[in-house]
């Protein structure tokens, strides 16, 4: 990171970004380059100029967190991240944000809408869906069993075909960061501790990134809507 000019800058590296954050609040910092691979790809106002860069990484980690939740529901086909005690399985798990767009990285406090898909036969009535989330320092940041809510997959009637199964969160206000899904189809059975209750499981289904508004130096695992309600000065 450097400038040809006292308070230029030029930004290679998500790290400089933050700097440069540090920098524009201050008012020592005026102006910068976007390099790419040793190329100028944009010149600008500074604050201008590292929205861009924000932009281009969190492009790229949407990609490639599309790219990561292909794989890794592929692997569970074949047994690597399963378990399986019925002829169901769920072949596909999507994202959507405010609007239904699809999409693998979200913002604080965004809309955070599951559509889970499922298929074949459970064998069983009274079938129930639950995820966890992981989050990068600590696993099990939250989770969701929809028994708890009383609610049973086709009116709690035995699944025979496909289909699917929206849930939302209307706010996700976790950490900035990386986390992974993973996604389950149960049957309801006392003890809730027998694992043959499980007819599919699939571990760290999907995965998605959430980012901030704006950079920070510090990386909270969650992340409250906060209003300022009044002040007082004396």
């Amino acid at each position: 990171m450097h400038g040809a000019y006292p308070g230029d800058l030029s930004v290679r590296n998500h790290g400089a970004v933050r700097l440069a954050r540090a920098l524009i609040h201050r008012g020592a910092l005026r102006h910068r380059d976007l390099i790419d691979h040793g190329r100028v790809v944009a010149t600008g106002e500074a604050r201008n100029i590292t929205k861009a860069y924000e932009k281009g990484i969190w492009e790229h980690t949407e990609e490639s967190n599309r790219s990561s939740s292909k794989e890794l529901l592929s692997e569970t086909t074949d047994g690597s991240y399963r378990l399986q005690n019925a002829p169901l399985t769920v072949p596909k798990i999507e994202l959507f944000g405010a609007g239904g767009l699809a999409k693998h990285v979200f913002e604080v406090g965004e809309p955070f809408n599951i559509r889970l898909w499922w298929e074949g036969d459970s064998n069983a009535e009274s079938v129930y869906v639950s995820f966890r989330i992981d989050g990068p320092r600590l696993p099990a940041v939250t989770g969701f069993d929809s028994w708890e809510k009383r609610f049973f997959l086709n009116g709690g009637k035995r699944l025979v075909g496909k289909g699917y199964v929206d849930l939302q969160i209307p706010r996700i206000d976790l950490g900035m960061g990386h986390y992974f899904m993973s996604v389950s189809l149960s049957k309801y059975q006392l003890p809730l501790e027998d694992r043959s209750r499980i007819l599919y499981y699939a571990e760290r289904a999907v995965k998605f990134s959430i980012r901030r508004s704006e950079l920070h130096h510090f990386e909270y695992l969650y992340e409250p809507e906060v209003k300022i309600i009044g002040e007082q000065v004396f």
